[in-house]
């Protein structure tokens, strides 16, 4: 099968739906595929790899006239198109440490530019007091920290928290050059208090925002970049954080995305995570959708099968969410 582009895929599937489904005859063989669906299968599962392969889209494009932006993006967790959502699945019980790295990036994205970091920026990045709590600030381990020195610290008042962050004012010039973005801080958040049984169903909304945080009286810090030796509001992209309480043996077979229903984003969900390493599947047993205990492009043709070739539906636990009846090594809300 060589020199054959995606020959290997095509003998998988074909090998596969011989074997499992029951409406292709299991000695089905080349001389006479355009009697049987394999073929078909074959193209859906293709056209999912392209779909697993292409960039997912961007974030709207920051205004021309502002050369740079601000941006939060999360480790863990599942993160909607362009980076700025994030959605985690809890458990009743469970917390979890939402790690957020803030980015200074170029307009338009991939530039390469070189700038002065003596005094080149200030950021301050709120959040909801009473729901997160800053459990670390590193200002060290980031581009900005290892090339110079970034100064910040907590804030937390009676009405709001958040960090601050930036480069002091010097006098001799530090020249650097990147392209794209640059990280300047990290931040580690951890859930104030549980989520109970009695929140089990719900969704928690909330966000990390480039916003001031009052203090002393004062004003607070606003988000700010030097250009040209003069201070000026970069674009600002915050992140919107969506906690979602699901009893955690409970799950819809082949929802690999987790979002409640069946369709054909779940098996492009599992091709995008298992060939392109960009889409997190956020619920390894419910992604399992034909129920063999393990993670692979078979649960992705499982799925087309069933959604567009009248396969045979995923097993239990199908259409309503439950528990999984088979032991296995999966599970959800994988860190």
């Amino acid at each position: 099968m060589q020199g054959r582009p995606g020959a290997w895929i095509i003998h998988g599937v074909q090998r596969w739906v011989s074997l499992r489904c029951p409406a292709v005859p299991r000695k089905e063989t080349m001389t006479n595929v355009r009697s049987s669906r394999w073929p078909l299968l074959a193209a859906l599962t293709l056209v999912g790899l392209r779909a697993a392969a292409a960039d997912p889209p961007s974030d709207p494009p920051c205004p021309a006239e502002t050369p740079f932006v601000f941006s939060l993006e999360a480790a863990g967790g599942a993160s909607a198109p362009g980076g700025n959502a994030l959605e985690l699945y809890l458990a009743p019980g469970e917390t979890r440490r939402l790690e957020v790295t803030a980015y200074l990036e170029t307009n338009p994205p991939g530039q390469t530019v070189t700038v002065d970091l003596c005094g080149l920026l200030g950021m301050s990045v709120a959040h909801e007091k009473g729901l997160l709590g800053i459990e670390e600030l590193d200002l060290t381990s980031t581009e900005a920290g290892q090339r110079f020195f970034v100064g910040g610290r907590t804030v937390e008042t009676e009405a709001a928290a958040g960090f601050v962050a930036g480069f002091p004012l010097c006098f001799v010039p530090s020249p650097h050059t990147f392209t794209g973005r640059m990280s300047i801080a990290r931040a580690a958040y951890a859930l104030e208090s549980p989520f109970g049984p009695e929140d089990l169903g719900k969704d928690i909304e909330t966000s990390l925002r480039f916003e001031a945080i009052p203090e002393g009286g004062r004003p607070g810090l606003e988000s700010y970049v030097t250009v040209g030796g003069q201070s000026a509001t970069p674009c600002l992209r915050e992140l919107e954080v969506t906690f979602r309480v699901r009893a955690d043996s409970e799950l819809i077979r082949a929802d690999a995305n987790f979002d409640g229903k069946v369709d054909v984003s779940d098996p492009v969900t599992v091709l995008r995570g298992l060939f392109h390493g960009d889409a997190r599947i956020r619920c390894s047993d419910a992604a399992d959708s034909n129920d063999d205990g393990k993670l692979d492009i078979s649960d992705a043709v499982y799925s087309f099968a069933y959604l567009f070739l009248g396969g045979p539906e995923p097993p239990a636990p199908f259409p309503r969410p439950g528990p999984d009846p088979t032991p296995d090594g999966l599970r959800c809300n994988e860190p």
